[in-house]
């Protein structure tokens, strides 16, 4: 063998090895790139699920999808109205309304939006902030005149001293608050987060219960006894509400279901609280300008009564003088019936003796003239003779 055909056999060799390099990192690339094409193939079809699943939701786990949560938004949205976040109360000041010459109370707050609202409109305020760190609702106030992003508020209806105070409270401690246009709708899951302790500060104690047992499953005899304002709703398996064809929940007649709390309409409940609010207090102010009239009339009533003592006082006293008065005039009278009686016994005698004088005396006159006609008789006869 020549020494070109060694050369060629080694070029070729060489050839062939670089061929071999060169097909193995071939054949390498190509199983790494087959293998990136399936990771990403199966990424993408879990993604292209994912998707859908955010889309239309899995009703398997439950999980609510893009449209139903829009949906759910919407429906929570329709009645809402407008909302304008992040007002700040200004100044809560109380005085003297120069043309009524009654008291009113006005609020200066400050957004972030020139002319959020028109004046003259009512809106509905809350604290912006969570009912566990002592959010309440403060009231419904009138827009009464629109200054830039400054608005002055008025209360729609007059605040009770504890409503002043925590309005006052509020602007003080520098909340924000939230300004609806409309009252926020009752709903199952506005309340369902909260605490036994967190329901206890913003509803009565007797009405804890109906909204911590909201959406639980329970006996109905246990709710009749508990004396919840509500529904017991029949559940299936999976803890989900039965309906039948026309979509309307079937309640339990007896057993264990669901209970769903009765909704309440919370600005007609304001509203009549703030009548009967209203009515007891016109009651109260009467019942103050009638007890203020019997405490006047109680005060004359004293006044005429101590009068009256002192009157009675004095006509005892009078009454002493005149007892004084009457026992020496009895017995001046007395010592003036003995005296009469003396003395009339002493007349009686006088008359007696008198009345004896008088007799004898007449009947010596009778005897005198008796003798003097005998007298006279005897002397006519002597000179007749």
């Amino acid at each position: 063998m020549s020494i070109w055909n060694k050369v060629l056999l080694g070029c070729i060799f060489v050839a062939a090895l670089a061929l071999f390099v060169l097909s193995a990192r071939a054949l390498q690339a190509h199983r790494y790139w087959r293998e990136s094409y399936n990771a990403h193939e199966k990424a993408l079809a879990a993604e292209q699920q994912r998707a859908k699943t955010l889309l239309e939701g899995d009703s398997a786990s439950g999980e609510m999808g893009l449209r139903q949560v829009s949906f759910e938004l919407y429906k929570l949205l329709i009645g809402r109205g407008r909302v304008l976040a992040g007002a700040r109360p200004m100044e809560v000041t109380k005085d003297q309304d120069p043309a009524t010459k009654q008291d009113r109370v006005r609020i200066r707050i400050e957004t972030d939006l020139p002319n959020a609202a028109e004046s003259q409109s009512v809106l509905h305020v809350f604290e912006e902030k969570p009912v566990s760190e002592g959010g309440r609702y403060l009231g419904q106030f009138t827009v009464a005149n629109v200054a830039g992003t400054q608005l002055e508020l008025n209360p729609s209806v007059q605040l009770s001293p504890a409503e002043l105070k925590r309005v006052q409270d509020s602007q003080q401690a520098g909340t924000t608050w939230r300004l609806h246009e409309l009252m926020p709708a009752d709903s199952h899951e506005i309340l369902a987060g909260l605490s036994d302790d967190e329901l206890k500060a913003m509803f009565p104690e007797s009405a804890v219960a109906e909204y911590s047992k909201d959406g639980q499953v329970m006996l109905k005899q246990d709710a009749e006894q508990m004396g919840l304002q509500g529904k017991v709703l029949l559940v299936d398996e999976n803890g989900n509400i039965v309906r039948n064809e026309q979509g309307v929940e079937t309640e339990v007649a007896d057993g264990k279901g669901m209970y769903v709390r009765q909704l309440r309409d919370y600005r007609t409940l304001f509203s009549e609280i703030r009548r009967l609010r209203s009515n007891t207090q016109a009651r109260i102010e009467i019942a103050n300008r009638d007890k203020q009239f019997l405490d006047e009339s109680l005060a004359d009533a004293r006044a005429l009564q101590q009068a009256r003592q002192q009157e009675i006082q004095d006509l005892q006293q009078e009454l002493t003088s005149t007892r004084r008065q009457r026992d020496a005039v009895q017995g001046h009278q007395t010592a003036l019936a003995a005296a009469i009686d003396t003395m009339q016994q002493a007349i009686d005698n006088m008359m007696a003796t008198n009345e004896a004088t008088v007799a004898e005396i007449a009947r010596i006159q009778s005897e005198a003239a008796r003798v003097i006609n005998a007298r006279t008789i005897g002397v006519a006869r002597a000179d007749a003779q």
